[in-house]
């Protein structure tokens, strides 16, 4: 059985902590990914809350961020546990859980519904795309006028990445973007220093409910077990 956690090691008082919005969860089902690239694969949490809107806050350390936190519950927090997501195993040591992967610099928090309304509505314009490329007449076997063609049809409408630049993304660290035909959104952040893999947990109450769920960026970590080296001067 994994240990519960009284205090959260990674998190420090030198990270003003900021707060940049709400998450409008429909499901209650919470998925955290990179949502440039792992999107339409990433899964929720098997932790589910309810169905509501929740406060957003920002760690930041600088200009990096280094957590981002969603609280459900206005109480404090009596264990941590890591944020397992459907179908992977709790690990035995909570220092060696798992994390989700960042190749765009990026993270989120979105809701399961949400996040399944922006890849339909990514793969109909993807559809729309491709049908109208088709009815141009353009050679299949041509790989490059296809490609051409693709892109030129496909920068009619901007992708996520750029809405949410449009919506600030790059100049304060955070954006959020809505999807059309859910209620829900999602709310995108920069990802400490980059890319890498960065682990979630969830703080519970007494009674085990969730408190709030934050993702660690790696930018405050410290290794429980470490005694500050003085013996190997």
């Amino acid at each position: 059985m994994v240990p519960e956690l009284s205090l959260p090691w990674w998190t420090s008082l030198d990270a003003s902590e900021v707060r940049v919005g709400h998450l409008v969860a429909p499901s209650g089902e919470i998925v955290a990914c990179d949502p440039l690239v792992y999107l339409e694969r990433a899964t929720a949490f098997t932790t589910r809350v309810r169905p509501g809107t929740y406060p957003i806050t920002l760690g930041m350390l600088g200009r990096d961020v280094a957590h981002a936190r969603i609280d459900f519950r206005p109480e404090a927090v009596a264990v941590w546990k890591p944020g397992v997501c459907v179908g992977e195993d709790e690990p035995s040591d909570l220092r060696k859980a798992l994390g989700y992967p960042v190749d765009a610099g990026v993270g989120c928090f979105v809701d399961t519904a949400t996040r399944e309304a922006i890849v339909a509505e990514r793969q109909k314009w993807d559809d729309e795309v491709y049908a109208r490329v088709r009815r141009e007449g353009v050679d299949t076997s041509d790989a490059l006028a296809w490609h051409t063609a693709v892109s030129r049809i496909s920068s009619e409408k901007p992708d996520l990445l750029a809405l949410l630049e449009a919506a600030g993304l790059r100049a304060k660290r955070f954006a959020s973007y809505k999807a059309d035909t859910v209620e829900g959104n999602v709310v995108v952040f920069s990802s400490g220093e980059g890319d890498g893999s960065y682990p979630s947990f969830w703080g519970l109450n007494a009674d085990g409910e969730p408190v709030c769920l934050i993702t660690d960026f790696g930018l405050l970590s410290v290794d429980p077990d470490d005694d500050d080296g003085d013996d190997d001067e």
